[in-house]
């Protein structure tokens, strides 16, 4: 399911890892991060080993979805922190849709490099936010929802493949130390009609949404929808 151009380190570890959709197609792409190389057992002195020589963010399409879904690597298109022009070690990394422009946006966070003999600490890399840059013409719409992670939207599709139905729901992060925006979402639409769109609020209620009314290409406010916990308390 992922292509086989998708290499790391021999210690990689990949600290951060999450779906989402970059494109506005409506499938979720695929998008990790590594940090620095795991110390082999021979090295002493330092709990991580040293800094990784071929490390940068990778950026997986998915190109269909269903029994085999299949994820194409667009690297070398994404820009120069997920090209290979520049190497560097993360720790983790979220998302958000900084500005709401139905494009996801990414923050990744630098991965420290101890050396517990010496008691030092150092980075390669700082904390970035990186902008989605997207012109694709696919449709989408926004949905400001409470700030409850959990949330699930169910989304009823109708295109020229027919009927399809998707489920979307609020993520806290994607990595170590991390939270990604768990008050909104953008949903990509493609080319299909958006016919339903249930939400399910993670206390267990949920309701529906009357679609005409919703504007696409911009955020619509659902917030106060979902009641709170204690509401639904005896």
């Amino acid at each position: 399911l992922l292509p086989n151009t998708v290499r790391s380190d021999s210690y990689l570890t990949h600290w951060g890892v999450l779906f989402a959709d970059f494109d506005r197609d409506g499938l979720e792409d695929l998008v990790y991060a590594g940090g620095i190389p795991v110390a082999p057992p021979w090295r002493t002195g330092t709990h991580w080993g040293g800094t990784s020589t071929h490390n940068h963010i990778i950026l997986l399409r998915a190109t269909h979805e269903g029994d085999a879904p299949y994820f194409d690597d667009v690297s070398e298109t994404a820009g120069a922190r997920f090209d290979g022009r520049v190497i560097a070690d993360y720790f983790s990394l979220s998302t958000a849709d900084f500005d709401r422009d139905g494009c996801t946006d990414l923050i990744v966070t630098p991965s420290p490099i101890d050396d517990f003999a010496s008691g030092t600490r150092t980075f390669n890399t700082t904390l970035r936010l990186l902008r989605n840059q997207c012109s694709y013409p696919n449709q989408w719409v926004g949905l400001d929802l409470d700030d409850d992670i959990g949330t699930l939207a169910v989304i009823s599709l109708d295109g020229s493949s027919g009927p399809t139905v998707r489920y979307r729901v609020i993520k806290g992060s994607g990595g170590v130390g991390s939270r990604s925006d768990t008050a909104s979402m953008s949903i990509g639409v493609g080319d299909d009609s958006l016919i339903d769109l249930q939400i399910r609020c993670s206390n267990g209620s949920q309701f529906a949404v009357d679609v005409d009314s919703l504007r696409l290409g911009e955020y619509n406010d659902l917030r106060g929808r979902c009641p709170t916990r204690s509401a639904l308390a005896p």
